[in-house]
């Protein structure tokens, strides 16, 4: 087929999912005759009925009428605020939306993990919920400065003390020490780091443009993260996309490791014993588990 360097050019491809990227109606129409030239010439069958349209209009615009009729393959592409690309929702979709429906995944996950896996040990079970519930997909295009992610910490906490059916009132401090693990909040700002990371490495000029765009200081979610988690770690953005920033060192906290050692005798009294002069036979399990509470509520 022949180029055609005049006409506007704005495609992501992976595999078979396409995005064209289309700054008016006309750029549109000549990217889509395009899409129908090499479908007819190579044999290839675009299917209009799995094709969504959205308009996404620039911030502070005008409201805009119901988007025009855009035909393509013969048929009319139906209109949609957003629609799934990859696995990640994109389109008019708000941070508070994007983090509500991680929030009830994360939910659903974890209680099938406790369905299933509620007699595991502490360490075990973790280990578990991070590989199962924590992946946490598309994760790095949240808002990070927005209150609206809090909400995710705190549905990990509710998990964390669920999974090893710790009492409702546990101290939020308690918990990341008692699985030898980062805060949530951590969790994700490393993520986050390490995926602006690999923007910075990238051989591709556009991706480096728009990243050039986020660290000078966009409006974008991206770049409002940007300027939260450089706070959070007490560096410049511009340092993000080539440094691994340093992270405080964690206070040692005796009651976690205590409650730990608490819970591996819970789980067997009978194989677990813990150093000191507690043994399985010291212990009932009621007085276990009032020292669990008193360790965790006080």
């Amino acid at each position: 087929m022949l180029d055609r360097p005049e006409l506007p050019r704005g495609l992501i491809a992976f595999a078979d999912d396409v995005v064209l990227l289309s700054p008016t109606l006309h750029a549109l129409k000549c990217q889509l005759k395009i899409c129908a030239e090499y479908a007819e010439e190579f044999s290839v069958s675009f299917n209009p009925s799995k094709c969504k349209l959205i308009h996404m209009p620039a911030p502070h615009a005008l409201p805009v009428a119901v988007p025009p009729t855009v035909r393509f393959m013969n048929a009319d592409i139906a209109t949609a605020e957003s629609d799934k690309h990859l696995g990640l929702v994109i389109g008019n979709i708000t941070n508070e939306a994007t983090v509500t429906a991680a929030i009830a995944d994360f939910n659903k996950k974890v209680a099938m993990l406790r369905a299933h896996f509620k007699w595991l040990s502490l360490p075990v079970m973790y280990q578990l919920f991070k590989t199962h519930c924590m992946p946490l997909y598309g994760s790095v295009l949240w808002d990070l400065s927005s209150d609206t992610t809090d909400k995710f910490y705190v549905a990990w906490r509710k998990a964390v003390r669920l999974l090893l059916q710790l009492p409702p009132r546990t101290h939020c401090s308690l918990l990341a020490p008692l699985c030898s693990d980062k805060e949530p909040r951590t969790q994700i700002a490393l993520r986050y780091c390490k995926f602006v990371r690999s923007l910075g490495s990238s051989s591709n000029d556009r991706v480096q443009q728009c990243l050039a765009i986020a660290v000078a200081g966009s409006q974008s979610a991206f770049g409002r993260s940007l300027s939260a988690i450089s706070a959070l770690f007490g560096i410049s953005r511009h340092q993000l996309p080539s440094s691994v920033p340093a992270l405080p060192q964690d206070e040692p906290n005796p009651d976690a490791g205590f409650l730990r050692d608490l819970l591996y005798l819970r789980h067997d009294r009978t194989t677990c014993a813990i150093p000191g002069s507690l043994t399985p036979q010291s212990l009932t399990l009621e007085e276990i588990n009032y020292c669990i509470y008193h360790i965790c509520t006080n």
